[in-house]
């Protein structure tokens, strides 16, 4: 429980410095606190690791997501129907260009140029062309410019840019999220005609970036080890596997060979099988 108030201390701490320098170099709040923010990870992570200052706390995680949605709430209502029916030309055409140019230019920079594939290029181009509504309106709220009629259309733009994020989120990286993936892969497998498939779901686990997936109360079950034991021949096992691997953005396959004690069917008796567990 100390190490909890040390790092909400030392947070506070790094946000009042973020406040000094800004009134000091006159500056805005959001710029300092983002420079602040990037100077400390880097010394304060150099000096006593990665995670020092508690970013992947899950409270940290939840202060920080409920600030940002108070944030957004607070800018929808500086919206003024008035001022969007007046301006909505130029608040459309500043959010759609906002969005397009940089979605098509980093995506297109990031496939040819730096030789990455379709879907991270997407991803890099969909991350490049976003903006923060929040981060927006706490430079508008400090400069006063939210009260204006440019700065209102200025938000309005902001969420029509957002509005294309979550549009082409859904759209490019939702293709296997329509149901869990577990639930697509047995599909797959059903279709594929593989002997068997079975479900698990751990309690408790940790991958290759040492995070630790677990049920809490802020992150409820999304984020739990989940384990697809599929049974089959080997040609078969190699079949699926590779078609399993198109689907996964994060997990591991693993293939072992299983010595079958007694298999009844109603149709027929397989000897001999492999047998893969695909986790995720």
């Amino acid at each position: 429980m100390g190490q909890v108030w040390f790092v909400a201390a030392l947070w506070l701490l790094l946000a009042l410095v973020a406040v000094l320098v800004a009134n000091w170099l006159r500056v805005s709040t959001a710029l300092s606190e983002i420079v602040v923010a990037v100077a400390a990870g880097l010394v304060i992570g150099a000096l006593f690791g990665g995670n020092a200052l508690g970013a992947k706390a899950e409270w940290i995680s939840f202060v920080a997501g409920t600030g940002a949605i108070v944030l957004t709430f607070l800018a929808g209502a500086e919206l003024d129907p008035e001022v969007f029916r007046s301006k909505w030309k130029e608040s459309s055409a500043v959010g759609l260009i906002g969005f397009f140019a940089p979605f098509v230019g980093a995506t297109l920079v990031a496939h040819y140029v730096l030789g990455w594939a379709w879907r991270p290029s997407w991803l890099a181009g969909v991350a490049l062309s976003t903006t923060s509504v929040a981060v927006v309106y706490a430079v508008m709220l400090e400069l006063g410019f939210n009260q204006t009629t440019y700065g209102k259309a200025i938000l309005a733009a902001c969420f029509i840019n957002d509005l294309g994020t979550v549009i082409a989120l859904g759209l490019i990286f939702s293709r296997w999220r329509e149901a869990p993936l577990y639930d697509v892969i047995v599909k797959k497998l059903l279709m594929m005609d593989i002997a068997g498939a079975t479900v698990y779901r751990g309690i408790l686990g940790y991958g290759a970036k040492g995070h630790q997936h677990k049920a809490t109360f802020f992150h409820p079950t999304r984020d739990l080890p989940i384990m697809v034991s599929v049974i089959d021949t080997a040609e078969k096992i190699s079949a699926a596997a590779a078609a399993i691997e198109e689907m996964l953005e994060d997990g591991l396959i693993v293939i072992s060979d299983a010595d079958i004690v007694r298999l009844v069917r109603s149709s027929k008796i397989t000897e001999t099988a492999d047998e893969t567990r695909i986790s995720s």
